[in-house]
């Protein structure tokens, strides 16, 4: 015998044909059975118990009424001894691995977070034991840590690209013990890869979705979305806008959108405005390169050795190069990112950073922050600024005392479907 608290406020309890279980019923002011045929029952006021034996295999729902007017319903389901006696040796060893079960109706629940290697291998065995089952519903919440997934993506990716099946592509489902990979028709039709799926399938939760193009030829949106935050007041001074953008981080795009559209916003005693500066898009492959480039060309007039005046032209603006790849961990964004203005007669200044990212399909990335200074510009060139994309709004103030600013980069990665 065993039994379950269910997510209703129901208990679950499996019998085997022939088993007795006793109940406590100490405010028992009436009870019901729905099948007789199922189950006997016999009261015992004297012990304020309720006595149930499994007479067939079956179901039936017993109701309690205690003098207080409270409900207890217990769904009991009746099994062979074989079948009882192999359900218990597989919720003992799902205990026995740390997870957590519980039942509701026919219902199943297995929960918790799996940390080693060995434990996945045996929860995966049983949970396909459990799969097979009929009479029986499992619902699996159980998630491997964040380091085993890791490690089990690895794995897939290293057995198919040794079969040279490079079109694989896949992504791990939050919260969830399943992997679901993309795979071309004809990778999928050679029967090594077939093999391989199979003998996968036992030992991971992978689920494998044909289609007709791997991910390397399929298209692909980047979206990229620009905010500038700005320190209005210079109450403490210590606060600086990389501590305010760190406080924001943990806000996706969405949330920075609606929060942009405030006039200014607090964090603490500090004072800040945060505006939205461009969203871009653009279409990109695997293994191709792109470039972002929101700016123009800025006008300089110099002089040579003859006093004749030359006008030069230099970008300023906010810069982007990058490319998508494939690694065993998923889409890997290789990106430049390069923010300049005119400093000096003849001279670019700017920040730059290099960098790499792991980036999976319709997530919000903070890919990137960038400090700068309207201080130091070249006055000759500020005409030219205020009409150029992205370097107007960035370099455009608000109030007076605004010095200290920062662009803040949010990317997010969208397949085409075409």
């Amino acid at each position: 015998m065993f039994s379950f608290a269910a997510a209703d406020q129901s208990q679950s309890l499996f019998l085997a044909i022939g088993e007795h279980s006793e109940l406590k019923v100490p405010d028992l002011k009436e009870f019901s059975v729905s099948n007789n045929d199922t189950l006997s029952n016999k009261y015992r006021p004297n012990l304020k118990t309720l006595l149930l034996r499994g007479k067939k295999q079956g179901h039936s729902e017993v109701v309690i009424w205690n003098k207080d007017r409270s409900k207890q319903v217990w769904n009991v389901y009746v099994l062979s001894r074989s079948k009882h006696l192999q359900w218990m040796e597989r919720i003992q060893a799902l205990n026995d691995l740390g997870l957590q079960t519980s039942a509701q109706g026919r219902l199943i629940k297995i929960e918790g977070e799996i940390q080693h290697k060995d434990q996945w291998h045996a929860f995966r065995e049983i949970s396909l034991d459990l799969e097979n089952q009929k009479d029986l519903t499992f619902l699996n919440q159980v998630r491997p840590s964040k380091d085993l997934q890791k490690e089990n993506m690895a794995e897939i990716y290293d057995a198919f690209l040794n079969l040279h099946a490079d079109d694989i592509d896949c992504q791990s489902l939050d919260q969830s013990s399943w992997i679901t990979c993309n795979l071309s028709n004809k990778s999928s039709e050679r029967k090594e890869i077939s093999d391989l799926i199979a003998k996968l399938s036992k030992t991971h939760f992978i689920k494998i979705q044909k289609s007709l193009e791997s991910a390397n030829f399929m298209n692909y949106k980047i979206k990229l979305h620009l905010f500038k935050l700005e320190k209005i007041n210079t109450i403490e001074a210590d606060f600086t806008v990389e501590k305010a953008a760190g406080s924001l981080s943990q806000l996706n795009r969405s949330d920075l959108i609606q929060l942009a559209k405030q006039d200014d916003f607090s964090l603490g005693e500090v004072r800040f405005h945060l505006e939205t500066v461009a969203d871009p898009e653009i279409i990109v492959r695997f293994d191709k390169p792109f470039e972002f480039q929101m700016g123009s060309e800025i006008p300089y007039t110099t002089q040579n050795e003859n006093n004749n005046s030359n006008t030069n032209f230099r970008f300023a603006g906010l810069k982007m190069i990058g490319s998508l790849t494939s690694s065993p961990m998923g889409p890997s964004l290789d990106y430049t990112i390069e923010l300049s203005a005119p400093a000096s007669e003849g001279q670019i200044s700017g920040n730059k950073k290099t960098s790499s990212v792991l980036i999976h399909e319709n997530k919000d990335y903070h890919l990137f922050k960038l400090e700068y200074s309207s201080k130091g510009l070249d006055q000759k060139s500020l005409p030219y600024i205020g009409s150029i994309p992205v370097l107007g709004a960035l370099f455009s103030e608000t109030q007076k005392l605004h010095e200290e600013k920062l662009i803040i980069g949010i990317i997010r990665l969208e397949r085409i479907n075409e």
